[in-house]
């Protein structure tokens, strides 16, 4: 059985007290099991010396050096222009948006963003896949690009592509790193 795993990154507070964590700090981190799978906690120094005065609960625990987030416009999250990007393609509603709108919500989904509740096909042979957008609530109606060929794909990865390089003014970056449009879309047909 293949497990998936949704572990968030480091936080900048701490999960007990609140406190942010300043760079160069020794961060204690946690996994802990929760109903949608497992949870990450992050504490300070004087909070983990409550916690570990207590039973432990966790199934793992490391440390690390907090670092401070990238900042700077040349970041973008690449979730947050996913979802613009999704927005944007089911509003021109071409067969190319189409097939964009597609891959874009099959990596929302991949990402656990998104989760498919309903699929639908009409009489005319148009297919309308529902997926609810987890942290809203938001239901969205992604159409299924009819006949999908490898050409199509390039051209959506294509497409893809320019949309992150004018989101990015450029720079190709999100956190520090570059996207691999094709990976995302090869993730997507998954």
């Amino acid at each position: 059985m293949v497990q998936r795993w949704n572990i968030r990154p480091r936080s900048t507070r701490c999960s007990l007290c609140g406190k942010s964590f300043q760079k160069g700090e020794r961060v204690y981190s946690v996994l802990v099991e929760h109903s949608n799978g497992l949870q990450r906690l992050d504490y300070c120094q004087e909070s983990w010396e409550k916690v570990t005065s207590e039973p432990s609960f966790w199934l793992a625990s490391w440390w690390s050096l907090f670092e401070c987030p990238p900042k700077g416009s040349s970041f973008v999250p690449v979730a947050g222009w996913a979802e613009q990007a999704l927005r944007k393609a089911l509003r021109e509603g071409s067969e190319p948006d189409r097939a964009v709108a597609f891959l874009l919500a099959g990596w929302l989904e991949r990402k656990r963003l998104f989760r498919e509740v309903h699929r639908e096909t009409r009489n005319d042979d148009h297919s309308w896949i529902y997926f609810e957008h987890l942290p809203t609530g938001e239901v969205w109606k992604v159409p299924f690009p009819e006949r999908i060929t490898l050409q199509s794909f390039q051209e959506a990865q294509k497409t893809l592509q320019e949309l992150w390089h004018q989101a990015t003014g450029g720079s190709g970056e999100a956190s520090n790193k570059k996207p691999s449009l094709a990976k995302m879309t090869i993730l997507s047909m998954v």
